[in-house]
């Protein structure tokens, strides 16, 4: 994963996802998301989403980080009932065969790209 820039989208609560370019090494991810990461289940395999994974219980007062709104409605079918996506994600692409992160897929860019 490291010596290659990739494009991800970063998806903050309550902010529009963004595009980034960097080279999304483990210390970059868990920059981004605010600690320790982990994988969110996706029903595909041309992507993963990153999350923190003690988002529900790891924000700045002691509780939840803030409910990611996008991610928790993209995801529902893959939540249980009444289960949400807390905290900042960010979504690269994936290589199934070889199980590296690639670029994100195009089709999951915004329809205007701003970095």
């Amino acid at each position: 994963m490291k010596g290659h820039t990739m494009r991800a989208l970063v998806i903050h609560p309550n902010t529009s996802p963004r595009v980034v370019h960097k080279d999304w090494t483990l210390a970059e991810l868990q920059a981004e998301v605010g600690g320790y990461i982990e994988s969110l289940p996706t029903g595909r395999d041309d992507i993963t989403i990153f999350g923190n994974e003690e988002a529900k219980f790891a924000g700045e007062d002691g509780g939840p980080m803030p409910l990611n709104g996008i991610v928790t409605v993209w995801l529902k079918s893959m939540l249980a009932d009444g289960d949400y996506i807390a905290g900042p994600v960010v979504v690269i692409g994936y290589d199934p065969e070889t199980g590296e992160n690639l670029d994100l897929p195009e089709t999951f860019l915004p329809k205007t790209e701003t970095e």
